[in-house]
């Protein structure tokens, strides 16, 4: 997205307040290498935290002609690598600054990326949306590869494509860590053979394990022909798909990676 909506000056000042707020947002010191990262003229370094954030990020907005050099102050704010220590603490921050993004139609997703989503027409509506999917994936202890790959898609409420991906991404994982160069059922087959397996659960050595390994390939395939065949080859209008429905598919897709964690990836040479 290069091209960024502009701010008027009351969104301005509600993001000014947000980074700046006296027990939550950034130290003087923090402001000022931030203003620095983003070359942006600091425009009151006595000033207060607030309106000294508001008053250089307004002053580069006018001689600019555009919000983008905010956008920018933002990204550079809530860089996830900054947040380390206080993964809590920037997910707040980051759900205020979306309350606000969401009435300009965009949203900061985990990746620190913007995505466009439907404008909201509220603030009630700009929170709802901000947080009611990521509080519900979180509860629900959703394993992180699948928050990963179908976070953008959830935020702007595309729940065909978010099952789609996350679907990939069992997949694309056992590729990874195999290096196995094979898509879809082939590659599952291939992993889960019981002459050279590429990923294993147990010791394959008694009845039960050898079922136990098969269940988890027959999932796998499941998910295969169930969500990614029909996702690729089908229009979205013929694949309808709401939130509820959406939120079981990558509920299961998220415990089949819980049981890929518990397996061994043997590296392989492609022939």
């Amino acid at each position: 997205m290069s091209v960024f909506p502009a701010f008027n000056n009351a969104e301005l000042e509600s993001i000014s307040n947000i980074l700046g707020d006296t027990s939550t947002g950034f130290t003087g010191s923090e402001i000022g290498r931030l203003l620095l990262l983003c070359h942006i003229p600091d425009a009151w370094p006595n000033g207060t935290k607030r309106i000294r954030i508001f008053n250089s990020l307004a002053e580069e907005c006018n001689r600019s002609k555009s919000s983008n050099c905010v956008y920018a102050f933002i990204s550079e704010a809530l860089e996830p690598s900054r947040w380390l220590d206080a993964p809590e603490a920037h997910s707040v921050m980051r759900t205020k600054i979306n309350e606000v993004l969401a009435l300009k139609g965009i949203q900061l997703n985990n990746e620190n990326r913007y995505v466009q989503v439907t404008m909201a027409n509220s603030v009630s509506e700009a929170r709802r949306r901000a947080s009611q999917l990521s509080k519900k994936l979180y509860d629900l202890h959703m394993h992180s590869e699948v928050m990963k790959c179908c976070k953008e898609e959830l935020l702007q409420e595309n729940y065909f494509h978010a099952v789609h991906e996350a679907a990939k991404s069992l997949t694309d994982r056992i590729s990874v860590e195999t290096g196995l160069e094979l898509d879809g059922t082939q590659l599952i087959e291939r992993a889960f053979s019981m002459e050279k397996p590429a990923v294993v659960l147990n010791t394959l050595r008694t009845s039960s394990e050898k079922n136990q390994h098969r269940g988890l390939k027959e999932l796998l395939l499941g998910i295969n022909y169930s969500v990614r065949n029909v996702t690729a080859h089908e229009l979205k209008i013929k694949w309808a798909i709401d939130e509820d429905h959406a939120i079981n598919m990558l509920s299961i897709i998220s415990a089949i990676h819980k049981e890929l964690d518990e397996c061994h990836f043997i590296r392989q040479q492609n022939i």
